[in-house]
C-alpha cells in the first residue's frame, strides 16, 4: 500500500479546511435566522433525503462515464467518482476554473486526453444546465400570473434547441470545428441519437430525484406543500446556473441563496424563504464534503490500455455498446495516446 505524499496530504487537508470555512461562514452570516427558528426535525425524512442526495451525487459521476463513452473513451464508475469529487472541491476557491483544471489533471492521470476531458466537461455543462433551465421553465406552469401559452412555447423552443445541439452530427461537427481552430486532433464520436435521449432522460430523472430530496429535507423541519417544493426545485435550478456563471463567489456562495430567497419570497414568507436555501446549502455542502472524503479513499487504480479505450468491465459502456472481441480490439488503433 503506497503512502500519501506530504504535499498531497497537506493539500487535501487544506481543501477540507476551506470547505469547513465556507460552511462556517454560511452559518455565521445566517446565525440570527437559525437561532430564532424552532427546529424540530423528523429524522426519518431527514435520513431519506440524505439517501436521495447520495443517489443524486452518484448519478453525476455516472453521467460523466456515459458522456466519455459517447466520445469514445471510458473509465469505471469508481474512477469517475474519484475524479469528480476530488476536483469539485475546487469550486470553493474563487474562480471556478480550479474545478476544471483539477478535473483535467486527474483525468490525464488515468489516460484520458486533455481535449477529451475538456469536451466532456463542456457537454456536462450544456446538458445539465439545459435540463435545469427546461425544468425551471416547466415549473412556471405552477406559478400564478404566468401565461401558460408562453411557458409552453418556451418549453418547446428550448427542447428543440437542446435536441438539435446534441444531435450526433451537429455536435461532432461543432466540437471538431473548435478543436481544429485550436490545432487539436479531432475526436471520433461513437454514439447514436438514442444515447443522447437516454442521457437526457437520466438527467430529467436526476432533477426528479433532487425534487423529492428537497421535499423530504424541507418537510423534515417545516411543512411545505408538494407544489411549493416543485416551485423551489425550479428556482434552485436557475439559481445554480446563475451561481455557476459567477466566477468571483466560491461555489456561487451568496448568489444562489440571494436568487432563491428573492424568488421564494414571491409565494412564501420571507423568513421561510431565507431559511430553506440555507438548509439546502448546508445539506449539499455536507454531502459534497462526504463525497470528497470518500473520493480520497478510492485508490488510483492502474488502468490498462484496453479498458481506457473500450471501457471493459464498465457498466456505462455496456449500456451503450456491445463488447468488442479480443481479436478486433488488437486491430484497432491506440489513438488516445495522442494529446
Amino acid at each position: 500500500m503506497s503512502k500519501i505524499s506530504p504535499v498531497k496530504k497537506t493539500l487535501s487537508t487544506l481543501i477540507v479546511l476551506i470547505i469547513f470555512f465556507v460552511l462556517g461562514r454560511i452559518l455565521y452570516l445566517n446565525i440570527e435566522a437559525l437561532l430564532s427558528y424552532e427546529w424540530h426535525f423528523k429524522y426519518s425524512l431527514l435520513f431519506a433525503s440524505f439517501l436521495l442526495l447520495a443517489l443524486n451525487y452518484s448519478i453525476a459521476a455516472y453521467v460523466w462515464t456515459l458522456i466519455l463513452k459517447m466520445l469514445g473513451r471510458s473509465i469505471n464508475f469508481a474512477q469517475s467518482f474519484r475524479i469528480t469529487y476530488l476536483s469539485v472541491a475546487g469550486k470553493y476557491i474563487p474562480g471556478r476554473i480550479w474545478t476544471y483544471v483539477s478535473q483535467i489533471y486527474l483525468a490525464d492521470k488515468v489516460g484520458l486526453p486533455r481535449r477529451l476531458t475538456l469536451v466532456s466537461m463542456v457537454l456536462m455543462l450544456v446538458t445539465y444546465n439545459g435540463i435545469a433551465m427546461l425544468f425551471f421553465i416547466s415549473t412556471l406552469l405552477l406559478w400564478e400570473n404566468v401565461p401558460t401559452g408562453l411557458v409552453l412555447i418556451l418549453i418547446s423552443l428550448l427542447s428543440l434547441l437542446l435536441l438539435f445541439v446534441l444531435h450526433p452530427k451537429v455536435l461532432g461537427k461543432t466540437v471538431n470545428f473548435f478543436l481544429r481552430s485550436l490545432r487539436k486532433e479531432k475526436l471520433e464520436f461513437k454514439f447514436s441519437y438514442k444515447h443522447v435521449l437516454f442521457l437526457l432522460g437520466l438527467l430529467i430523472l436526476d432533477r426528479m430525484i433532487f425534487s423529492t430530496c428537497a421535499y423530504l429535507l424541507i418537510n423534515s423541519f417545516m411543512i411545505l406543500d408538494p407544489i411549493g417544493v416543485i416551485k423551489f426545485s425550479g428556482i434552485f435550478s436557475i439559481a445554480v446556473f446563475l451561481g455557476m456563471i459567477t466566477f468571483i463567489a466560491p461555489a456561487g456562495l451568496g448568489v444562489r441563496e440571494g436568487v432563491q430567497s428573492y424568488l421564494l419570497s414571491l409565494f412564501i414568507p420571507i423568513s421561510t424563504a431565507i431559511l430553506i436555501p440555507l438548509a439546502i446549502r448546508v445539506c449539499m455542502t455536507l454531502g459534497e464534503l462526504v463525497c470528497f472524503l470518500i473520493a480520497l479513499k478510492i485508490k488510483k487504480a492502474e488502468v490498462d490500455l484496453y479498458s481506457v479505450v473500450h471501457g471493459e468491465n464498465d457498466t456505462a459502456s455496456r449500456s451503450l455498446h456491445r463488447p468488442t472481441s479480443k481479436d478486433e480490439a488488437i486491430k484497432q488503433p491506440v489513438g488516445f495516446l495522442k494529446r
